[in-house]
């Protein structure tokens, strides 16, 4: 009998931990959409879910979160670099003309500000307008 409860217990808790793949169909379309645009020809490895948002995983290593409604929030770009076409045209004009040389290897967006880490290292935070509130070496 006690053995049976500990089966039972062991039995649930791998149900209550296994890993469930969230299929790409499951993404919202404007995420679907996304990766298509930033990624294209890039297929996805994984998808996880945790507390509202979705990382997935691209085969190149590539992880983007996203919001439950399908809004961006985070691109790391691993060891590849992160495409310039994801952020606003005023923040792309001070990113050239600041850091010309340097490409972006990862993007973290919260309220209309954009933290950017460069290949070289730099950091710098930028509202969606293109000033340059802060940076880093």
């Amino acid at each position: 009998m006690k053995n049976k409860i500990i089966f039972i217990l062991l039995f649930v808790s791998a149900i209550i931990y296994a890993k469930s793949e969230i299929p790409p169909s499951s993404l919202p379309k404007n995420a679907q959409e996304f990766i298509e645009s930033i990624y294209p020809q890039t297929p996805i490895e994984e998808i996880k879910m945790d507390k509202g948002v979705y990382t997935v995983k691209l085969v190149n290593d590539a992880k983007i979160s996203f919001t439950a409604d399908g809004n961006w929030i985070k691109i790391d770009g691993y060891y590849n670099y992160v495409p310039e076409k994801v952020l606003p045209e005023a923040v792309i004009n001070s990113i050239n003309s600041f850091l010309a040389n340097s490409k972006i290897v990862d993007i973290e967006k919260k309220a209309g500000v954009y933290k950017i880490r460069f290949s070289d290292r730099k950091v710098i935070r930028i509202t969606d307008s293109g000033n340059i509130i802060y940076q880093g070496f």
